[in-house]
């Protein structure tokens, strides 16, 4: 039995599910990847676990066998979050999180780190990420840290908000980049978009739209009046379920 036969062997047989055939590396004959198949369970915890991985790589380890792990989500319908889970596994204390937007067939990553990464750790992301991306037939057309890009803030994404209200995701978006500013991914503006609603600062309509609550108009310093035209304009719209 080859090497890449004892790591299938044993991933299969504790049950961890491979997309794929194991793949050795061309530089080190003792080193594989393996392409892991992830899902969601019902309380969206990552399945089979970071925890599970990890001890499945120490024991190949004690068995003579270095083994990294491609994270894949398993319905192939999303790769940013195969690609978030793929960095959180493999560089779980450096990255924070991970976005991706793409292009025709060059991928744009957004990494957020933890704290400044040595060269040398990024030239070991940018090969796991090229190999991640190379399962999608994606060729990787940059890799960027999010502390060196001009993101929005908070404050600014409420301004925005207000300006067009009632604002889309993609309406946000654009207004936002038009005014020289980056989004990492539709993802991370909807996260965004979670955070201000969860702190209280934008209200969902029922069509869809967001408006700023009228916390969300005290944060950017609106008159507390019910007077105030912007207050009245999210009643009304409130009330035609807009």
């Amino acid at each position: 039995m080859s090497n890449q036969e004892r790591v299938d062997a044993f991933l299969r047989g504790r049950g961890i599910p491979l997309s794929g055939q194991v793949a050795d590396d061309i530089f080190n004959l003792n080193h594989f990847f393996a392409f892991i198949e992830i899902t969601r369970n019902s309380e969206n915890l990552q399945v089979p676990s970071n925890k599970e991985l990890i001890a499945a790589q120490e024991e190949l380890k004690e068995l003579g066998l270095s083994v990294e792990f491609i994270l894949i989500d398993a319905d192939r319908q999303d790769i940013e979050v195969g690609l978030r889970a793929s960095m959180l596994h493999s560089f779980g204390e450096i990255v924070r999180n991970a976005f991706l937007t793409v292009h025709g067939n060059l991928a744009q990553v957004w990494l957020v780190p933890k704290e400044a990464i040595a060269p040398e750790k990024m030239n070991e992301i940018e090969d796991k990420v090229r190999l991640f991306l190379g399962v999608f037939d994606l060729q990787i057309g940059a890799i960027s840290l999010t502390s060196t890009a001009n993101l929005p803030s908070k404050f600014v994404c409420l301004k925005t908000v207000r300006q067009i209200a009632p604002a889309s995701l993609e309406g946000v978006m654009q207004a936002l980049r038009s005014k020289g500013f980056t989004i990492p991914s539709e993802n991370w503006m909807s996260r965004m978009f979670d955070n201000l609603r969860k702190s209280g600062f934008v209200v969902r309509l029922k069509s869809g739209g967001y408006v700023l609550s009228i916390d969300g108009l005290k944060a950017l310093g609106t008159s507390k009046s019910r007077q105030s035209a912007d207050i009245t304009r999210i009643l009304a719209m409130a009330r035609s379920g807009e």
